[in-house]
């Protein structure tokens, strides 16, 4: 299988392979997983040329054993470009894995890189892996792309997303202008990842304005919602003097940028601010720790999106309120200010905006699945007055998922009703308890009396107020309260089950 990605360097992602029982020399066949990538240039001296960036995930080859007892995995490589029938260039290669010493202690991910002279024109580019330890593994996928780098007028490179960077002591594939950059060989960048680094040249701007005339290199990122509004932190500029060849390195801190899709933008423009050439490169990022402005929710199109069919506003209210147990602070002073009276498309955007943030790839699949947890606690917390998700069980449950064990005691003869919930590990602690208990003995709207997890409500009397039906807090130092005949709420609290 494989999914292909447009866009100004197009990305693909291979999912490749056949599951195989190979001979005892092999581990056991896996489907082979490799990104790739390309990106366009043009050098003075020889012309333009293609350079083409692999990234192998080395969990998913197949290995055999070499003869000094360690592990290899091998992948052929076929490049093939083509205009019509007549084949004009190609390249192949087998690719090998980094040794490793124990195929139970995890693997090395591993990259190539090429580089493959290619003259202005269009192509059928076609890429062909294959891997050596499993033949039946064989894949094939095919483009088109085009090249065109004039001679005598201006023109900018694809742009290059680089992983990290440093100056050249001794040149080598990785090498351009005194660099070696190294490829982040995908358009998607996790929370993980802060930074945006980039590359890419601009030609002959010395033969479109004259030699050493000042020029500006502006770059911005641009919400793909709001092209041609640079968004606020993330714009820069550079000023250049003409010539052959001028090269841009830079980048940008994305820590506050919230998920959505954007463009990275780099403009040419001359003195009189006139826009003489531009490229773009697209760019996802998922940052659920950061909730988007209004101002970038406003930006956002709703138009053909899932939340379109939510067209009556009491539900979308609805909606809202039930992301509660999972919304930041912001968000949830986001919807304290405006659920009441905000515009329906000003909710719709949020609600968007909310579930893009946490998945940018599929918002609506992440708040289907949340949705069904939502209507769970509803049949299964809700009262009279209030719905299952306001409730505090509903709260805890939505928050942290479902407990690996729950202890509910309804007719002790010295407590109020009560539950332990207990888990095993949570982000933010192991062996995690909560205890809800019902003091007016009669609805099914369980208070949380006492947790272990911090931020949660944490009162080390709770064994006295859920003892209070038999006996009052007069003393303010006491914690445990008389012995109480029949409760196992110490027992299962120390020991949940």
């Amino acid at each position: 299988m494989i999914s292909i990605v447009k866009n100004s360097i197009r990305y693909m992602a291979a999912l490749i392979g056949v599951l195989l029982l190979l001979g005892t020399t092999t581990v056991s066949a896996k489907s082979l997983e490799a990104f790739f990538s390309y990106c366009t240039f043009n050098s003075p001296q020889t012309g333009p040329y293609i350079e083409t960036y692999l990234n192998m995930k080395g969990s998913s080859l197949n290995y055999t054993q070499l003869e000094n007892g360690a592990w290899q995995g091998s992948v052929e490589v076929t490049y093939i470009f083509k205009q019509g029938e007549e084949i004009k260039n190609f390249k192949k290669f087998n690719l090998l894995s980094p040794e490793v010493a124990d195929t139970l202690e995890g693997f090395i991910n591993f990259m190539d890189q090429q580089r493959i002279q290619l003259p202005n024109g269009k192509y059928t580019f076609e890429i062909s892996l294959t891997d050596q330890n499993n033949l039946k593994s064989h894949f094939v996928t095919a483009q088109d792309i085009a090249i065109n780098y004039p001679t005598d007028d201006m023109s900018i490179s694809e742009v290059q997303l680089v992983e990290s960077y440093e100056k050249t002591e001794a040149p080598n594939i990785l090498t351009k202008s005194g660099y070696d950059l190294v490829p982040y060989v995908t358009d998607f960048y996790p929370a993980s990842k802060e930074r945006l680094i980039f590359y890419a040249e601009v030609y002959n701007t010395d033969k479109a304005m004259g030699a050493d005339e000042m020029y500006l290199i502006n770059y911005y990122l641009e919400s793909t919602n709001n092209e041609g509004k640079a968004l606020d932190g993330f714009r820069g500029f550079a000023r250049q003097s003409a010539r052959a060849v001028n090269v841009l390195l830079q980048e940008f801190n994305m820590a506050n940028l919230a998920s959505g899709n954007y463009n990275l933008v780099i403009e040419v423009r001359n003195r009189q601010n006139e826009l003489l050439r531009i490229q773009k490169i697209f760019i996802q990022r998922s940052n659920p720790t950061v909730p988007l402005t209004r101002e970038e929710l406003t930006n956002l199109d709703v138009a053909a999106t899932f939340v379109t069919k939510i067209t009556d506003r009491d539900t979308i209210v609805d909606y809202i309120k039930s992301l509660r147990p999972i919304s930041s602070e912001l968000e949830v002073a986001f919807a304290d200010n405006n659920l009441k009276e905000a515009e329906i498309e000003l909710l719709q955007q949020f609600f968007l905006g909310f579930w893009t943030n946490r998945n940018v790839v599929d918002p609506e699949a992440e708040w289907n699945r949340y949705h069904e947890q939502v209507r769970k606690v509803n049949r299964e917390f809700s009262t009279s007055i209030t719905k299952g998700y306001a409730t505090d069980r509903g709260r805890i449950y939505l928050k942290y998922g479902q407990p690996n064990t729950i202890a509910a005691r309804r007719n002790e003869p010295s407590t109020y009703p009560y539950e332990i919930w207990h888990y095993y590990r949570l982000p933010i602690r192991s062996d995690a308890k909560f205890i809800f208990y019902s003091p007016d003995l009669v609805t099914n709207e369980y208070q949380l009396l006492h947790s272990n997890v911090r931020g949660e409500v944490n009162d080390f009397r709770w064994q006295l107020r859920l003892r209070y039906r038999i006996e009052q807090l007069n003393n303010i130092d006491e914690t445990q309260g008389i012995e109480s005949f029949g409760s196992e709420a110490d027992d299962l609290w120390r020991n949940p089950r």
